[in-house]
């Protein structure tokens, strides 16, 4: 009976150490997985914190490169939209707005042309009036002139010959020859007597006949002269002159 009841106290104390321990067991494995749960959850949140500027700071570059990506984008479309602007303006200049200059400016050199040559006849017809105006007595004055200046061709020959022997005697040359020839085919309203002499005498008195006959009051052209020798060592000058005479 003894070893029976020894035999139920170590079975006893063994199911209750088995028990006890499987108590423990039980309550050691939820400490320790609460512990590694706490532990991991530390862990995390440590990682996350040291995460967090990192993930700042790829967000806030994420952010920026969004931004220039959004500025490119908006300058390469303002760019496009100037381009088409400047293409339409330079199509609307060689379309509409040079053709219409060319046109002005056409027009505007063909008013100033129109222009210049109305004041061109303007001042034309403002002298012919003045013309007009002053004809009488330009007329009076014409009149006036060829009286004095101009003889009658039936009195032209004697008034030749006169202004010679004249002006060979003033100047103090000796006359040679002269002759005297009226144009037979006048287209003037004048006609020309033609003089031919030859005077001798010393150069400075042929020079002063020679300016006496051209300044003379009658309406005479000196034509030709030539110098030649003379009789006596002298010279000669043989003149062709003009006298104009009136019908």
């Amino acid at each position: 009976m003894y070893s029976a009841l020894r035999r139920w106290a170590g079975e006893h104390r063994s199911a209750g150490g088995s028990a006890a321990f499987a108590v423990e067991g039980a309550r050691g494995p939820t400490r320790r997985s609460r512990c590694a749960f706490e532990s991991r959850h530390h862990e995390r949140t440590a990682r996350a914190s040291a995460a967090a500027p990192c993930l700042r700071g790829a967000g806030e570059a994420q952010v920026k490169k969004m931004a220039s990506l959004k500025r490119k984008t908006l300058y390469r479309v303002l760019q496009i939209s100037a381009l088409g602007v400047a293409g339409l303006d330079l199509l609307v200049y060689l379309a509409v707005a040079r053709p219409l200059a060319i046109g002005v400016d056409d027009q505007h050199d063909s008013f100033l042309a129109a222009r210049q040559d109305v004041a061109m006849k303007h001042a034309k017809v403002a002298q012919l009036q003045k013309e007009l105006t002053e004809l009488p007595q330009t007329n009076k004055e014409m009149n006036q002139f060829l009286a004095d200046h101009v003889p009658e061709r039936r009195r032209g020959y004697s008034r030749a010959a006169g202004l010679v022997n004249k002006l060979t005697q003033d100047s103090g040359v000796q006359l040679d020859q002269v002759a005297y020839r009226l144009d037979d085919n006048p287209k003037l309203p004048l006609e020309k007597l033609g003089i031919s002499v030859k005077v001798e005498g010393p150069f400075e008195s042929l020079q002063n006949f020679t300016h006496a006959l051209e300044t003379s009051d009658d309406l005479l052209t000196v034509r030709g002269v030539i110098l030649q020798p003379g009789d006596n060592g002298s010279l000669a000058l043989r003149l062709l002159a003009e006298l104009y005479v009136s019908r």
